[in-house]
């Protein structure tokens, strides 16, 4: 068997290339790393840490969305209050005026010339 020299200088040249390639991983592996953690994600990334992150991720917008149809709820129930509110001042004005209307009705059947006041 013949070993062609050139073939084992390639290969050489070939794993000095992938060696020099590796070496340089120290310089963007922990910059790659450091990117990953300041996008919100802790730790290695297999699958297990993937599943927990959109898990995790459901688990906010759920909340989220929770929170704003709570606020909703919150918003129709002061608007439902004001007008309750509003509804009742309504309902003691008329009452006032309609307890008044009784009074003036009742002086009127104890004394129809109002003691005086009104004369025929």
């Amino acid at each position: 068997m013949k070993i062609d020299d050139k073939k084992i200088e390639e290969i050489l040249k070939n794993l000095e290339s992938a060696i020099g390639k590796i070496s340089r991983i120290d310089s963007w592996l922990p910059r790659a790393i450091e990117n990953a953690s300041i996008f919100g994600h802790r730790g290695t990334l297999d699958p297990i840490d993937l599943d927990k992150m959109r898990k995790e991720r459901k688990e906010e917008e759920k909340i989220e969305t929770e929170i704003d149809s709570l606020r909703t709820q919150v918003e129709e129930s002061q608007k439902q209050t004001r007008e309750i509110r509003k509804q009742t001042w309504y309902l003691l004005g008329a009452f006032i005026i309609t307890f008044l209307g009784f009074l003036f009705n009742s002086l009127l059947q104890i004394s129809p010339n109002l003691f005086g006041l009104i004369s025929r």
